[in-house]
């Protein structure tokens, strides 16, 4: 993998994060106004009214649901691959890149969470991004498709 896009990658995490939350709110919203439609049309057909536009309309809503729902899978999974990376790191880099990247935190917040001056920091984090680089820019095509 590029040594830009292991940067990207890391870089996007909380990106794909509020946008994963984001989202699965619109999901909930949908699946509401599903069973709200789906008690409309019980509704209607108890009454013997013409249903084919409103189960037209659910039918779609449902159709969006699952896409949205398979698209934040493959989502949820890539930032899981990230965390997992992290995870995998020795300190001190674990600690700044799950601050710096995963809580969002800046290089001066990440310093006096971990009483380093802001300039060692600076260092690890570089340290850190090497480290990163030579673990995983040896991926397979294959893994980093699945990741």
């Amino acid at each position: 993998m590029n040594k830009d896009l292991l940067i990207e990658e890391l870089e996007s995490y909380r990106f794909d994060l509020q946008y994963y939350q984001e989202r699965t709110e619109d999901i909930e919203k949908m699946k509401q106004n599903i069973e709200k439609h789906n008690i409309a049309l019980n509704d209607m057909r108890f009454k013997h009214y013409n249903t084919f536009s409103l189960e037209l309309k659910i039918k779609k809503l449902i159709d969006t649901v699952k896409t949205e729902e398979n698209n934040l899978a493959k989502l949820n999974s890539k930032n899981k691959s990230i965390e997992t990376k992290i995870d995998n790191m020795s300190q001190p880099f674990k600690n700044i890149f799950f601050l710096k990247y995963i809580k969002g935190y800046s290089f001066d917040e990440i310093a006096s969470k971990m009483n380093y001056s802001s300039k060692r920091i600076y260092q690890l984090h570089k340290e850190g991004i090497q480290i990163y680089r030579e673990q995983y820019s040896n991926l397979s095509l294959v893994e980093i498709i699945n990741n």
